[in-house]
């Protein structure tokens, strides 16, 4: 099994319960791998119940975007403490030409600083 990539794909504070996408230039390269593993490092969360949702997301045209998978579902955040979370898709499902991550926050008024890393692997 080849590692394809490996890197930090996203890293920024989020606030409020908007979905935002890993940076448009890695679309071609995340679509590089099969089977993907995701960390999420989560930092200074607060609000009401709030969780952590990561989608990857598949699309032919890079602008039409369908859910591939949810790699991490709504798992709950802890305010005031370092969190970690890990998420896995096997490939079982053919993806498209090109791939992204979704990420968002769900609860009432939730924030949190996110960081995911990546890895991409293919059997070939």
């Amino acid at each position: 099994m080849s590692i394809f990539f490996h890197q930090k794909v996203f890293g920024s504070a989020l606030s409020g319960t908007t979905a935002v996408t890993t940076p448009a230039e890695l679309n071609g390269v995340l679509s590089q791998a099969e089977k993907f593993f995701v960390f999420a490092r989560t930092a200074s969360v607060s609000g009401t119940s709030p969780k952590l949702t990561v989608k990857l997301q598949h699309s032919n045209d890079n602008q039409n975007w369908s859910d591939k998978s949810t790699l991490i579902d709504a798992v709950d955040l802890t305010p005031g403490q370092v969190g970690a979370s890990f998420g896995s898709d096997v490939g079982s499902t053919v993806g498209g030409a090109f791939m992204r991550l979704q990420i968002s926050l769900s609860g009432t008024s939730p924030q949190a600083s996110i960081e995911i890393y990546l890895c991409g692997r293919s059997d070939i």
